[in-house]
């Protein structure tokens, strides 16, 4: 159940976020009286609402990690635009996805209606297949994006920008040790090689990064997966361990 659900999230919320919110409503599902429900609302100008109250990456993440304990629903929202899907769309949806929460769709920001395409099994494989070759590209872009960062004081911008690479990363490895995509030998290699350079990369800027934030968390689960030579895991302890006093710093920090 657990996997179907993970299944209809990424494919409809592609499918819908793609295609945008305008489509014809279908029916809305039957929804269980029992769980608690939270509304996710994405707007065109790249706001993010979270239950009527703007919102970022990170807290929708938390929200999202209670509702799954609640086993609930997301009701989504996103407001159709003639530009570029926002950035934020793409990883709300992928935060939805990675806690395996059922969605329902909605074209109307009062969550009045649903809407959603069939899916049909033999579709699955070859979009996850293209999912994985996306994933690969979409990494390597924006690991040039945090480099180029460099030449720049831009700490706040590099934790936004390595959200996707973190992301894809932990997608990617879902994929594959669920049999959801086969990736080929080049394919394995190239994650590999992007795996290693994110940690390359982390372990350069390592009194940056935040093991509360699920885009971290998602992240050391992928390299844990594709890295594994003992060189790797001896490196991939020494940031865990950087993590560990990342975490004990934040805690000791008080409130502003």
């Amino acid at each position: 159940m657990t996997t179907l659900r993970h299944l209809v999230t990424v494919v409809s919320l592609l499918s819908f976020l793609l295609g945008g919110c305008s489509k014809q409503p279908k029916p809305q599902a039957s929804v269980s009286p029992d769980g608690p429900v939270l509304k996710v609302a994405v707007f065109a100008d790249g706001r993010l609402t979270v239950d009527g109250a703007a919102s970022t990456i990170e807290t929708l993440g938390e929200s999202l990690r209670g509702l799954s304990e609640q086993h609930g629903i997301v009701w989504y929202y996103r407001e159709p635009s003639k530009q570029d899907i926002p950035p934020i769309a793409m990883e709300a949806m992928k935060l939805v996805a990675n806690f395996h929460l059922p969605i329902r769709l909605s074209s109307r920001p009062d969550y009045s209606d649903a809407v959603g395409g069939e899916l049909g099994i033999p579709t699955l494989d070859a979009s996850f297949q293209k999912a994985i070759e996306s994933d690969l590209l979409h990494t390597r872009a924006f690991l040039r994006t945090l480099r180029a960062l460099d030449a720049g004081e831009a700490t706040k911008a590099r934790k936004i920008a390595i959200i996707p690479v973190l992301m894809d990363l932990d997608f990617a490895q879902y994929y594959f040790t669920r049999g959801l995509a086969s990736p080929t030998p080049e394919q394995t290699e190239q994650w590999a090689k992007v795996a290693s350079e994110t940690l390359d990369y982390m372990l350069k800027h390592r009194d940056e990064w935040d093991p509360r934030r699920v885009d971290v968390q998602g992240g050391i689960r992928g390299l844990r997966y594709f890295l594994t030579t003992p060189e790797d895991v001896r490196r991939l302890d020494e940031l865990s361990g950087q993590l560990v006093e990342n975490k004990k710093k934040a805690l000791e920090k008080p409130n502003p």
